[in-house]
């Protein structure tokens, strides 16, 4: 209990450090911290940063953030579309599962 404690300190630490101001990238870091660690996701969302930085200056385009909830509604997505790729290949037969 204590260490998750420690690690979402460490992320809300982390995420000040890096002074991200767009959900987007806020929440690529998140969920990248969990896997890969800080030093990782510090570099990669940096990188992922510059990518847009660097796009908007070149078409000189205005920046419009679709929030973190699109983001993860997307990633989401990719994840299905992941696991359902895996499981043709297997031979397996994916269904839809209802909300109750």
């Amino acid at each position: 209990m204590t260490k998750s404690r420690n690690k979402s300190s460490k992320t809300q630490s982390s995420d000040q450090k890096l002074n991200i101001i767009n959900a987007k990238a806020a929440a690529f870091y998140r969920r990248l911290y969990r896997r890969a660690g800080a030093a990782k996701a510090i570099t990669a969302t940096a990188h992922k940063i510059a990518r847009i930085f660097y796009r908007l200056w070149t078409t000189k385009q205005s920046y419009q953030d679709l929030g973190a909830d699109y983001y993860e509604q997307q990633y989401r997505q990719r994840v299905i579309n992941n696991l359902s790729k895996k499981a043709q290949s297997l031979r397996f037969q994916l269904d839809e599962a209802s909300s109750a």
